[in-house]
């Protein structure tokens, strides 16, 4: 059969697609019967079965045989093994006032997020001289140093802070460093950081490298924007970028929010 692109979609489409997509998240909500569906969606358990059925037939869900529950299947879990393609919206959501800040400043750019307790940058967008905190791209471990760091474990819970401080003890303790971190020092440096809402730096991550960072609200892990580059010539402008970077924040923050409440 030809496809026709131009023809209009039938309404019918448009339902299982919302009922594929309210049932997926019961699921991700640990709401996984046939009857909790059902009762949740405002469906029919017959409808609730047969698109359970094609889901699982497509491997995005999968069932418990011994509690007939359903869970998240091997095609979602393959979807979310990359995180460049997982949190890709993030980037694109970002994009636009990534190359603002870029043209405001001259310098670099980053958007980052925490994965549990590693340390992300997901995008970069170059200044006038690239700065390089993880150059191959690839996600770290817990990196607590700098303002982008800071930002992003201010916004994780005591315990994943714990862990994260934990994991840092063990890995300096293996590679036979002598350095050591004040565990209520830097706690309390995160609290002032969540406080103001953006961290300032200068030199922890790179030598005469200033950095000034903010978080990024309303997604499923925590994430900031951030501007890196020669403290020489960030310094004298840095409350102008301060100012434009809460600005950034916030247009992002509410187009995160706008995405978010589609699947509320």
């Amino acid at each position: 059969m030809e496809k026709t692109f131009n023809s209009k979609p039938k309404p019918a489409l448009y339902k299982s697609v919302s009922h594929i997509a309210d049932i997926l998240q019961c699921i991700m909500n640990d709401v996984n019967t046939v009857t909790e569906v059902a009762n949740y969606c405002h469906l029919s358990k017959s409808t609730v079965s047969r698109l359970l059925k094609a889901l699982t037939e497509s491997k995005i869900i999968v069932q418990d045989p011994s509690s007939r529950r359903f869970y998240l299947g091997k095609l979602i879990a393959q979807c979310s093994a990359n995180p460049f393609i997982t949190h890709k919206y993030l980037v694109i959501s970002s994009f636009k006032e990534m190359l603002r800040l870029r043209d405001l400043s001259g310098e670099s750019v980053f958007i980052s997020i925490l994965i549990g307790i590693q340390y992300m940058n997901l995008h970069q967008i170059s200044g006038e001289h690239e700065v390089n905190i993880t150059p191959d791209g690839k996600i770290r471990g817990p990196l607590l140093a700098g303002a982008t760091s800071k930002v992003l474990f201010s916004q994780v819970s005591n315990e994943d802070l714990n862990l994260a401080l934990k994991y840092f003890e063990v890995v300096q303790q293996k590679s036979g460093s002598t350095s050591t971190i004040d565990k209520d020092a830097f706690t309390e440096e995160l609290m002032q950081v969540k406080q103001q809402g953006y961290a300032l730096t200068c030199g922890e991550t790179l030598p005469g490298i200033l950095g000034i960072a903010a978080p990024i609200r309303n997604y499923i892990c925590p994430a900031a924007l951030s501007v890196l580059g020669p403290e020489s010539r960030l310094r004298p402008k840095i409350n102008t970028l301060m100012g434009e970077l809460k600005v950034s924040v916030d247009q992002i923050s509410n187009i995160l929010a706008g995405i978010s409440s589609l699947y509320m």
